[in-house]
């Protein structure tokens, strides 16, 4: 641990403290996948094109770096100074929700569908950025942020993790939260789906391509503090020290929810769902939030609450 003094007080960095407890698999570099990785082509593209664009990082962080645990991201090439900034990533490459907004061919997207990507809907700028993403991965080669979209890593999200283990989680309200998430990403995809699909920009777009970008948008975005949401390349490969936060929280709906999936008829309605047998299910049993299922149209809540939910049951996803 390290020490520092102002004026008599002395202060310890919480990084030297957090480093002391963690595996050696998670801070020392694999040499031999990492100079593997270095000479993959997708990641020789991706770094050039960064630097073609004006981004500095080569006399500070090593990239790709893949740790002994097989964790690839970014290691410092030396010690970096406290409050120094070491990356530098040029807004030429930064994908930021008011830059999409004013690409032609989206904006009318955003504009004919504002109950989807307008101020009132809680996913918007995660939606926004998902569009963005598949606009371009659909495009291809042709799109400026091709080399970026190739060097992206899904994560394993716990609310699409299959149902056993999920059900293996000792906190009743860590389990409903994985289970609402994926059944709100089953509500996103049908809206999606029919937004989209009056587009010739998205034509091909299938379920599986929507969860990729969704996945990626959700899980390497910025935004915490920041004026806008934002995906920063590279950036994004810095690798989170796991620092434990905690926070309490007593919300009277939460706890209506605990009790109602606790009972044995919610339970097997549960496992229908996950494992995909039912055609015909009442998806509102694991929503309760009823102001929510009314706000959607018509159409769309016949389709997610059973009369058309043939398409929106999640098979349970392969490894």
């Amino acid at each position: 641990m390290v020490e520092s003094s102002i004026e008599g007080t002395k202060f310890t960095f919480l990084s030297d403290d957090i480093r002391s407890t963690l595996d050696d698999n998670m801070i020392n570099i694999d040499r031999e996948l990492t100079a593997a990785a270095q000479k993959e082509e997708k990641y020789v593209v991706f770094k050039k094109w960064l630097l073609d664009n004006g981004a500095v990082f080569e006399d500070t962080v090593e990239f790709p770096c893949v740790f002994r645990n097989g964790l690839m991201g970014i290691a410092a090439k030396k010690d970096l100074p406290l409050n120094k900034a070491f990356l530098f990533v040029p807004n030429t490459c930064i994908i930021s929700k008011k830059r999409i907004e004013k690409v032609p061919e989206l904006a009318k997207v955003f504009e004919e569908n504002d109950s989807l990507f307008g101020s009132k809907h809680p996913d918007t700028d995660q939606l926004t950025l998902t569009v963005f993403l598949l606009y371009n991965a659909l495009m291809g080669e042709k799109s400026f942020w091709w080399p970026y979209l190739q060097v992206m890593n899904e994560a394993d999200m716990t609310g699409f993790w299959p149902l056993e283990q999920i059900e293996a989680f000792k906190d009743s309200e860590l389990k409903n939260d994985a289970q609402l998430y994926c059944f709100e990403f089953d509500i996103e995809w049908v809206q999606i789906e029919k937004a989209l699909s009056k587009y010739e920009h998205f034509e091909g777009l299938t379920k599986e391509v929507f969860y990729k970008y969704y996945n990626l948008a959700c899980t390497r975005c910025f935004g915490w503090n920041l004026p806008d949401t934002m995906m920063v390349p590279l950036a994004d490969f810095l690798n989170h020290l796991p620092i434990d936060t905690q926070f309490g929280v007593y919300s009277k709906r939460t706890h209506q929810i605990k009790s109602k999936v606790d009972s044995n008829e919610d339970r097997k309605a549960l496992k229908r769902i996950q494992d995909g047998v039912e055609k015909n299910i009442d998806y509102s049993i694991l929503y309760r939030d009823k102001a929510f299922l009314e706000d959607l149209e018509p159409e769309v809540l016949a389709k997610i609450t059973g009369s058309l939910a043939e398409k929106t049951v999640r098979e349970p996803r392969s490894k």
